[in-house]
């Protein structure tokens, strides 16, 4: 028998005794040596539920927990010794930002004295609030038992005694943005370290880095694996601890600190609060345009019409950026004071008009003021020591969207929101919750950093 005879008599006897190959099988199934690579190349092969889930691949199917990677805030993270003197607390975030660890008081003190003096911020006098950076000083001082009159030059600040408590961990892959090299951010909140009156939060917001689409999901993968674990094992606190240790120990990716505060209405008797931003300079910290947030001086006038007009596009479609400046005139605020019933009015359009609900959605001002009731100027409060930190309505609405926007982004199959899943106890379908969900519906577009 030739040599062609006896492969076709071969061939036909495995076809007949195996019968031939599905499509399915053959598209599905990876090939020998190539499982571990498909389950861990940020696609969503044949075959897979998920991007590297499914299949071969089942390590990642797990659930998008809120709680577990979305809004990070039950006790056994932030009342942890971790959160309090260790990588997570303010003192070590502020040592990883200092160029070397004997530059770390300096750049505390950068931060403390931003409200000592008044400062020039495109073109906006911001004017001096002393009684906050006294504050915060006696606090601290209090907290070392030194002297509370010994001079700054002689004040050695213990760092595991800063008046800062850790309130959340927030993953934002939501705002990812490639233009920019970004993935979305990593944020830590604190609150002073007191009774847990709602009257001071900072925010230090980091800079995801990503190049490309593959990064991303790299990213949110990355935050989807803490629900893999129960939030209170160590396990988890051991990964949270790796993945935050990730994003701050890069000074170049803090994107900016943000705080809120009202202290100095109530150290004065007057209840009034302020948003500023600072951005790290060399190893000090400077205070910056207020993003997102036109002074509150433009508010109801034909300026802020015409700058609506000249940007309407952009605007409705909740994609638009704030520009410092407009014909001719300084816009961006250099800081902001509002009140919790504060909105935008735009002469010649309707407060529940496109345009200016999502003015107040994108900007700072109005998600904290009076876009949203009973968000009562934080969306995430300030807590005492013991107690998980209480969220607006407006911020439990939103990290439903966000964990829509997750879910998408890894292709997983969407899963109802329950309310085992839910970070409050607030009823998914309570009242003040279908309210907020109304909301969230007719600004869904606008790309919302609060």
């Amino acid at each position: 028998m030739n040599t062609k005879l006896l492969f076709s008599t071969l061939l036909l006897t495995l076809i007949i005794g195996t019968g031939c190959p599905s499509k399915d099988s053959i598209s599905t199934k990876p090939r020998r040596g190539k499982s571990e690579k498909l389950c861990n190349n940020n696609l969503k092969d044949p075959g897979e539920l998920g991007v590297d889930c499914g299949g071969t691949c089942v390590d990642r199917c797990q659930e998008v927990l809120i709680l577990n990677e979305l809004l990070i805030r039950n006790l056994a993270v932030v009342d942890s010794e971790m959160a309090t003197s260790g990588d997570l607390s303010f003192g070590k975030l502020m040592e990883r930002l200092a160029p070397t660890p004997e530059q770390t008081k300096d750049l505390i003190l950068s931060f403390l004295t931003t409200w000592a003096g008044p400062q020039k911020v495109n073109g906006f006098t911001v004017p001096a609030r002393p009684e906050i950076t006294e504050s915060l000083i006696r606090m601290w001082k209090r907290a070392d038992s030194v002297d509370l009159e010994i001079p700054l030059a002689e004040w050695n600040p213990k760092l595991e005694n800063a008046p800062f408590r850790l309130l959340a961990i927030t993953n934002r892959v939501d705002l990812q943005n490639l233009d920019r090299h970004s993935a979305g951010e990593g944020r830590l909140t604190f609150g002073l370290a007191h009774s847990g009156s709602n009257d001071f939060t900072i925010i230090f917001e980091y800079n995801l880095p990503a190049n490309t689409e593959a990064d991303v999901i790299e990213w949110a993968q990355t935050w989807h694996s803490l629900s893999k674990f129960d939030n209170n094992s160590d396990e988890y606190l051991d990964l949270l601890k790796k993945i935050v240790v990730s994003f701050t120990s890069d000074p170049q990716q803090l994107n900016q600190l943000r705080t809120n505060e009202g202290i100095n209405g109530i150290l004065k008797g007057n209840f009034n609060w302020e948003l500023r931003e600072l951005n790290l300079q060399g190893n000090a910290f400077k205070e910056v345009s207020r993003k997102q947030s036109p002074d509150q001086g433009w508010n109801n006038s034909k300026e802020l019409a015409a700058y609506i007009t000249n940007n309407q596009g952009e605007i409705t479609d909740g994609t638009h950026e704030l520009k410092n400046d407009f014909d001719g005139n300084h816009f961006m605020a250099g800081n902001t004071v509002y009140s919790e019933d504060f909105v935008w009015k735009v002469p010649g359009l309707e407060d529940d008009s496109p345009e200016v609900l999502n003015l107040n959605a994108m900007t700072c001002s109005g998600c904290h003021g009076g876009l949203s009731p009973n968000t009562d100027f934080t969306h995430i409060k300030p807590r005492p020591i013991g107690k998980p930190a209480d969220i607006s309505p407006f911020l439990e609405g939103d990290l439903a969207v966000r964990r829509s926007s997750v879910i998408e982004l890894l292709g997983l199959k969407p899963t109802p929101l329950t309310t085992s899943n839910f970070p409050t106890k607030r009823s998914v379908r309570g009242p003040e919750m279908m309210q907020v969900k109304s909301l969230l519906k007719k600004v869904k577009k606008v790309r919302r950093v609060h």
